[in-house]
């Protein structure tokens, strides 16, 4: 990584870009990492006169194109490509899934909260560093981590400081998912609510239909469906119950998309007790909501 001196401290040299964490991406060259910078103000304190120090955190991002990494020694820097203090933070951390998506995750005032970057460690389009961290854990804690268990899994975990224990929290990541003719998707969107209520939403065509496979737990009562295509106008609407497993939308009723073109997707899961939509995704606004190609 790239240290940067700042300035000797009570005879130590203080030192930024700490307590590193690092990826390779799924591009086989790019080492991402996410860093913790530890950034020194003096604060004038009337304790006998002496100057003392606070402290505060913020998080880096750093990339090197390729994998041959020398070593730095004490001063020299490293990569230019990066995005220093770009929010406050400190304990970053990074995870990977095999679709490409990096999750990074830190501790923000005794929070734990993680983003969702894409493939290439950047921020997705109209979205900045400051904004649209999700709260991972529900207690105030230290030392968190987050690791990609499957292919659309990621468990997060961090101490707690009420229970004085470990939280664990699992979470499913939500992308697009292809429409084939004739075979049912291995990927899936995922709608759970904090009663049990979940379902897993495959999807396939016919030459005429768009198809959803629902495969639903006994606590989920309905799932509401919204479906248009990018910029389109028309938007169709149907619901099923729970106990439904499958349901086909004409494709001509969605401007009868090409193999290539996407369809947007909004579902609202409900129990007995509450209802669950896809995070961040908003009804008004097809751009935010899930996406199917079809093949």
């Amino acid at each position: 990584c790239s240290r940067q001196f700042k300035y000797v401290y009570r005879g130590h040299n203080i030192y930024t870009d700490q307590m590193p964490c690092f990826r390779v991406l799924n591009d086989g060259k790019t080492l991402f990492g996410f860093l913790e910078s530890r950034n020194e103000t003096k604060v004038p304190l009337d304790y006998n006169d002496k100057e003392y120090y606070a402290s505060y955190c913020k998080v880096s991002a750093v990339y090197n194109d390729g994998l041959d990494w020398k070593d730095l020694g004490e001063n020299s820097e490293g990569p230019s490509r990066r995005h220093t203090n770009v929010d406050k933070g400190a304990a970053g951390y990074v995870a990977t899934f095999p679709s490409g998506e990096v999750v990074v995750g830190k501790t923000l005032k005794s929070d734990y909260v993680v983003k969702i970057l894409n493939s290439y460690g950047e921020l997705p389009a109209g979205t900045n560093w400051a904004k649209d961290w999700m709260k991972a854990l529900p207690e105030p804690g230290y030392w968190g981590t987050l690791e990609a268990d499957g292919p659309q899994t990621l468990f997060v975990a961090m101490h707690s400081d009420s229970s004085k224990g470990l939280q664990i929290a699992r979470y499913w990541l939500n992308h697009r998912i292809d429409a084939e003719q004739g075979k049912v998707s291995d990927d899936a969107f995922y709608l759970g609510t904090d009663d049990g209520a979940e379902t897993y939403i495959r999807v396939s065509r016919t030459a005429d239909n768009l198809v959803l496979h629902c495969n639903s737990s006994p606590e989920v009562r309905s799932i509401e469906f919204r479906l248009c295509v990018p910029g389109g106008q028309k938007i169709v609407r149907n619901t099923i119950s729970g106990r439904e497993s499958e349901l086909r939308i004409p494709l001509a009723s969605l401007d009868n998309p090409a193999p290539g073109d996407y369809i947007c997707v909004f579902a609202v899961l409900s129990s007995e007790i509450e209802s669950r939509t896809f995070t961040a995704a908003k009804v008004s606004d097809p751009l935010t909501w899930q996406r199917i190609r079809m093949r």
